[in-house]
């Protein structure tokens, strides 16, 4: 781990000699944190990554469903689908997808309708709690519970109370 972030600082510092003509437009006092939230800013997308769990792009989830870039963006405007917005695609996290049937898990959006129902349709929140381990589930997280078809009654009844209890 030391080597890895020793490599993180030396491309930070290299990067920083390429950008002295900005770095002397910072106010004095603010270079620590600066570089504080410059780590962060560039660790987010992957910390992100890691809660979200495994996604496909939006080609990909076009092929898996056969249908247009347009109806799977009503399907995430009508919050049937969990897309989390990327610099150039959207996102879909792999558990709303039946892959053998090419189509979207209904169980999932019976899912994402106890949230949404509820007022409580934050896609990175919905994301981050799929993949989250669950008490209320054997400590199995909804993702896999939800991919593996056991007990999908007792996640949804989980959906609901968990929307429930962040709407009070």
């Amino acid at each position: 781990m030391r080597e890895r972030i020793d490599q993180m600082v030396a491309g930070f510092k290299d990067a920083l000699e390429g950008l002295k003509d900005v770095l002397e437009d910072l106010p004095a006092g603010q270079e620590y944190d600066t570089g504080y939230e410059a780590a962060h800013a560039a660790l987010a997308p992957i910390a992100w990554s890691k809660a979200v769990g495994d996604r496909i792009d939006t080609p990909e989830a076009m092929k898996v469903t056969n249908v247009s870039r347009q109806a799977l963006q009503k399907q995430v405007r009508n919050e049937t689908l969990l897309g989390i917005p990327g610099k150039t695609t959207t996102y879909f996290p792999k558990w709303q997808f039946d892959f053998h049937q090419s189509r979207v898990r209904p169980e999932a959006k019976r899912i994402l309708r106890a949230f949404k129902s509820r007022g409580q349709f934050d896609p990175h929140m919905i994301a981050a709690w799929m993949n989250t381990p669950n008490a209320d589930l054997g400590q199995d997280t909804p993702a896999h519970v939800l991919e593996n078809g056991e007990e999908v009654e007792r996640l949804i009844e989980v959906a609901v109370e968990t929307a429930e209890s962040w709407a009070s």
